[in-house]
C-alpha cells in the first residue's frame, strides 16, 4: 500500500504544482500492472493497489486535460522482482511467496 498507492499519490503531489505552473505541458507516467485490470488469485492486495492506480489515473487524466498534462499508465505483465524480498511488512508475506514474483535462484 505504501509503495503502490501512497507512493503514486505523493510523487504526483510533489511534481504537479510545477507542471501546472509550466503551463500546457507535462506527462505523468505511472507503473501499474495487468493485475490492475484483471485480478489474480493469491494477489488480492497487490491487485487492489494496482486497480487503485488505474482508477486514480483515469480521473486524474480528466482533471488535468485542461492544463495540457497527460497521464499514462504502463501495465507490464508478470515481472520477476526482488522488491518484495526487502519489505519488513508481514502483510505481504503471501505475495512474496508467489512463484510468479519470486526471482530465480543463482547467478544472473
Amino acid at each position: 500500500l505504501d509503495t503502490n498507492c501512497r507512493g503514486v499519490l505523493n510523487s504526483t503531489a510533489a511534481v504537479l504544482p510545477s507542471m501546472k505552473e509550466a503551463g500546457k505541458q507535462g506527462h505523468i507516467v505511472n507503473i501499474s500492472s495487468d493485475a490492475g485490470r484483471k485480478p489474480f488469485p493469491g494477489l488480492c492486495v497487490y491487485s487492489a493497489t494496482k486497480h487503485f492506480v488505474e482508477a486514480w489515473a483515469q480521473v486524474l487524466r480528466q482533471e488535468l486535460v485542461a492544463f495540457g498534462i497527460k497521464v499514462t499508465n504502463v501495465q507490464p505483465g508478470d515481472v520477476k522482482t526482488e522488491l518484495l524480498m526487502h519489505t519488513r511488512d508481514p502483510s505481504v508475506s503471501l505475495i512474496a511467496s508467489c512463484p510468479l514474483l519470486t526471482p530465480p535462484a543463482g547467478p544472473r
